[in-house]
């Protein structure tokens, strides 16, 4: 499933539609029976969306076009040497640089858009190559408003027990910690995909999707909520390395690690005992 191909950073709008519904081998097969996610729907006027991990911004720019720019559109990039830089700017598309889930420049981000988001999206970005994936759900938990509406699509190794949230159990804890600490009901559903990196070919990967409950959460107890889920759930620790590794230029290097997530072991004294 390795690759040398370049990963696939310029999705626009029907693309991203598909890869956010659910699908199957069959559907994606007749494209009359194809599921694609309306984006568009529900929307208030002068809506705020984000996009983690925009890419080339194609995403960006096709929304800005169908809403004839009447919306706050922001795109977080760990690789803006890719980005379509004049056509963002000419659509009014705000660029954010860092990388997810805990560089300073998308901290800022937090701290200035907490609860005014109306959809942030996620396309095999921070939520499949962050060193913890978990955490970038957090994140977008505290962007949006009530009522906001969460989604990405991750990387798996094409099958239930190899993705970037583990397997069934782990990720059973993830949704009660989101549950009980968040408020939120979190669901995660495999969906068949078009393979970008070996074209005719049909995967699957792991949708995964929410929408923002009453509870009010903000971006001073967005670490705090990190290190819960650190103790509750347990920290990323990959089971197996990378099947795709992805150079977006000297610096910026991107990997994605199938997960599983363990707390913390205590440590022992020189004697084998736990500190009390």
């Amino acid at each position: 499933m390795k690759s040398t191909n370049v990963w696939p950073n310029s999705r626009g709008k029907i693309k991203v539609a598909t890869l956010h519904a659910v699908n199957t081998e069959e559907s994606l097969k007749d494209e009359s029976q194809t599921n694609q996610l309306d984006i568009l729907s529900e929307l208030p006027a002068n809506p705020v969306i984000v996009d983690l991990g925009m890419g080339t911004g194609q995403f960006l720019i096709d929304l800005a076009l169908e809403l004839k720019k009447h919306c706050v559109l922001v795109g977080v990039s760990a690789s803006p040497n890719e980005i379509k830089r004049h056509t963002c700017d000419y659509a009014g598309i705000h660029i954010v640089k860092g990388k997810l889930p805990h560089d300073e420049s998308v901290t800022e981000l937090l701290e200035q858009r907490q609860g005014t988001v109306d959809k942030v999206f996620d396309t095999y970005g921070p939520a499949t190559y962050a060193n913890n994936p978990l955490h970038s759900l957090i994140y977008a938990a505290i962007l949006l408003k009530s009522g906001g509406k969460f989604s990405a699509m991750t990387s798996t190794e094409n099958n239930a027990l190899m993705t970037v949230f583990g397997d069934e159990v782990i990720r059973e804890k993830i949704k009660s910690f989101f549950k009980w600490h968040l408020g939120i009901d979190l669901h995660f559903e495999f969906s068949a995909i078009r393979s970008e990196l070996s074209p005719g070919k049909i995967f699957t990967d792991l949708l995964v999707t929410f929408t923002k409950g009453e509870k009010q959460l903000n971006a001073a107890s967005y670490l705090a909520l990190c290190r819960l889920a650190d103790c509750e759930v347990g920290a990323a620790q990959v089971i197996k390395p990378s099947w795709y590794k992805y150079h977006a230029s000297a610096s910026n290097f991107f990997s994605i690690d199938m997960r599983t997530y363990k707390p913390f072991e205590k440590l022992e004294d020189e004697h084998g005992l736990q500190p009390g």
